[in-house]
């Protein structure tokens, strides 16, 4: 049998375990949500050296 100090005990201990995998899933959300953003910043600006490049070579090259 559980007693009343051993039932707080487990209830408070899930409470804590469920809003800190709370604040993780959202922590997690919010980091990916941003490195997202920036990979899409990296990508514009790769792409646009690469068709500076390219356009250099091509004039170059008639």
């Amino acid at each position: 049998m559980l007693t009343k100090s051993n039932r707080l005990f487990l209830l408070i201990t899930l409470f804590i375990l469920l809003t800190d995998g709370f604040f993780v899933w959202l922590n997690y959300t919010s980091a990916r949500s941003v490195m997202q953003e920036g990979l899409k910043e990296e990508l514009a600006e790769a792409h646009g050296a690469f068709n500076l490049a390219l356009d250099g070579s091509m004039e170059m090259l008639q």
